[in-house]
Order: structure tokens, then C-alpha cells, then sequence
């Protein structure tokens, strides 16, 4: 990487290959659950501190974390921490500020070692966290701040330098935040009725539906009852409407996708609130594309360039298994750098040249390779 390069406008082919650069080196150098993995409530992956320093590397710059602040007031320790960007000129090229403190909730609190300890600690320094029920329950006490000190320490080290990375190598598009709120979500309060959930789950842009059975039936005040699941996108919905779930067992049966929407329930489960037929894809003409849309294909054929604009991202639930919507057509995969490669071409609205093989019995492509066209 020219050092140069921080000091003028980039033109959009120097642009494009900082981007091609961040995931090149995402797909040949770093490992999932190492250098980068997945966060609760974003289809991004988060960078990990492994992963910036890799990316450090790639575009030659050093940085340092020696500026710290210490802050000790009402017996609490919070960290604050600048890291800088240096080119290998010696150039500044940024900096970022991360804090962490012991009062935030991860480190404020710890579960109990037994009953005794939460039974003779003082009621202010001892709660118990609700769980989705009973069962799950948790006795904690407060943490005594000396013992996450280093611990505090390094996070504020590590907010710091993953932030920086991902300003300074305009890396943003491809990871998220590790410390985004969803990562860091408020605990459930200290009360009974807050149990309840608004969670909410929707299938996105159009999935197959996998699975419509019956669960359970019986009889009530009412009339008779029957309770079903379908599932659609790997999302896992219930519901007693029979319209709906004869709608799902109608597309499953006919390979016809569905977009759902459900809501949580105080059980844990969605409660399935709308299901319909998703509009159909719009025909795409031979000259547009060099993919066959037949099951027949044997082996990897190329879309070519300048030919397909990615229309839709969606991941199962386990987010494990990635689709993505181009041209007109489905494609999917299991390896998040693919996946992270095409959410950085659909956030830069750029055409998609991709290789793939042959198709599944749904019709579905699985990718073998993604580029900027």
C-alpha cells in the first residue's frame, strides 16, 4: 500500500482495491472465531482484535496504544485508551478512543460461587438475574473492580485498536462493530412482568418454507384447537390459524417462496403473525446472464461482467448458511467471507461477477467465488 495514498483524494479504482484488499486478506489469511466471527443481531461479521492486526499489516501501518487514562473515582476503574495509526513513514494517518469501565454490566456483576456467598453478601452488592424462566435463574454479587482491572484495561486496548482498523482501512461495509449495542444488551430487569419479549423475526426478501406439521391439538371452552409450526429461512414459527398454515404446506409443496413475520412469546418461540407468497422474480433474459437456471449444470459456469446486481442478503438461523439474491436469481453459501464480500458489493450498489455450481433441487446456485465486475 502506497503511503502516498492517505495524503491525496483515492480515485474509485484505489478505492475498490483497499476493499478487494480487505477481503482478500479476509479469505486467505484470517480464521473465524479467531480473527473475525458473528454477532448476535447483525449479518455482518464483527472484527476481532487478531483480525485488525492483520489488517494492520496488509496496509502497512503501525499502531500504538500507549496513551492511557486511568480513572478511580468512587472506587470504580475505568480505562480509557487513544490508539494511533502511523504509515510506514511515520505519517499519522488517525486515532480512536476506547474506554471501558467496571461499571458496565459485563464486568460490574458475576454469578455467585454458591448460595452462602449471595446469602451473606449485603443487598445492595447482590441480585438475581431473571432468565427466560425459573429454571434459569442466576444468583450474582458485585464484582470487586481490582480483579477485572487488567481485564478493563485490555478492552479498552482492544475498543480502541478495532475501531481505528476499521475507520482507517474504510472497512466498515464488510465488519461490524464488536461492540455494537446488540452485542452489549441491557440485562432483563428485576421483575416478574417484564419476562415478555418484543422480539420480533421476519424471512426476508423470500424463503422456502422447510417445514409445515402438526404439533399438538386438543379441545377448549372454545371448540376444538390445533397448534402448528413452519418453518421458513431456518426460523421457526407457531401458529393456530389454519389458513396460514395451509398457505405454507401449498408453498412447500410447490418449492414457492414465502416472506413471514412473527413475534417472540413468553415461551421462547414466534408466534407467526403474517405469511404470504413473495412476488416472483423477474425474468431474466439469456443475454443478461451465462448461469442456466436448470439443476443440470455439472460444474462451474461464470455470470460474466458487468451483469448481476445483488438485489438481497439473508442467513439462516444458526448463521451458518448465507443466500444471496443477484440478477434475478438465488445463490448461497456456507463461507462468511463470500458472504461479507457480497454485503460489501451490495452496500457499494457495484455489479457482481460470480462463478457457480451446479444448482439444488430448489434452483439455488451455491457460490464459488464473488468479485466486483
Amino acid at each position: 500500500m502506497d503511503a502516498g495514498e492517505f495524503d491525496r483524494p483515492l480515485t474509485g479504482q484505489e478505492i475498490k482495491r483497499r476493499v478487494e484488499i480487505v477481503l482478500d486478506v479476509m479469505k486467505h489469511s484470517m480464521k473465524e472465531g479467531v480473527h473475525f466471527g458473528t454477532i448476535p443481531g447483525t449479518p455482518k461479521p464483527g472484527l476481532w482484535k487478531a483480525g485488525a492486526e492483520k489488517l494492520a499489516m496488509s496496509f502497512g501501518l503501525s499502531i500504538d496504544t500507549s496513551e492511557v487514562e486511568l480513572d478511580e473515582r468512587d472506587g470504580e476503574v475505568t480505562y480509557t485508551v487513544t490508539a494511533k495509526a502511523f504509515s510506514s513513514d511515520g505519517q499519522a494517518r488517525g486515532s480512536h478512543r476506547g474506554v471501558c469501565s467496571s461499571l458496565e454490566e459485563k464486568y460490574r456483576w458475576r454469578r455467585a460461587k454458591h448460595r452462602r456467598e449471595w446469602d451473606n453478601t449485603d443487598t445492595e452488592r447482590r441480585r438475581t438475574k431473571w432468565g427466560s424462566d425459573e429454571s434459569k435463574d442466576e444468583l450474582q454479587v458485585r464484582t470487586e473492580p481490582n480483579d477485572v482491572r487488567n481485564t478493563i484495561l485490555q478492552m479498552a486496548d482492544k475498543r480502541a485498536t478495532v475501531a481505528l482498523i476499521r475507520k482507517v482501512t474504510a472497512a466498515s461495509d464488510i465488519f461490524a462493530d464488536p461492540e455494537a449495542p446488540a452485542a452489549d444488551a441491557e440485562p432483563t430487569e428485576d421483575k416478574r412482568p417484564q419476562r415478555a419479549s418484543a422480539q420480533r423475526a421476519a424471512s426476508g426478501p423470500g424463503v422456502l418454507v422447510t417445514e409445515a406439521r402438526v404439533l399438538k391439538s386438543g379441545k377448549s371452552g372454545k371448540g376444538p384447537w390445533t397448534l402448528h409450526k413452519i418453518e421458513a429461512g431456518g426460523q421457526a414459527f407457531v401458529t393456530f390459524d389454519t389458513k396460514h398454515y395451509a398457505l405454507a404446506v401449498d408453498a412447500k409443496a410447490n418449492g414457492e417462496r414465502v416472506i413471514v413475520t412473527g413475534k417472540k412469546n413468553e415461551k421462547g418461540d414466534f408466534d407467526l403473525e403474517t405469511i404470504e407468497l413473495a412476488p416472483e422474480a423477474p425474468a431474466i433474459e439469456p443475454a443478461a446472464t451465462a448461469i442456466e437456471t436448470t439443476a443440470a449444470a455439472s460444474a462451474p459456469t461464470d455470470s460474466g461482467p458487468d451483469v448481476l446486481v445483488i438485489e438481497g442478503l439473508a442467513q439462516d438461523k444458526a448463521g451458518k448458511v448465507f443466500t444471496v439474491r443477484a440478477g434475478g436469481l438465488t445463490f448461497w453459501t456456507e463461507e462468511r467471507p463470500i458472504y461479507a464480500a457480497a454485503q460489501a458489493l451490495m452496500a457499494q450498489s457495484k455489479k457482481a461477477r460470480i462463478v457457480a455450481g451446479e444448482a439444488n433441487p430448489a434452483g439455488e446456485f451455491q457460490i464459488v467465488e464473488i468479485s466486483a465486475a
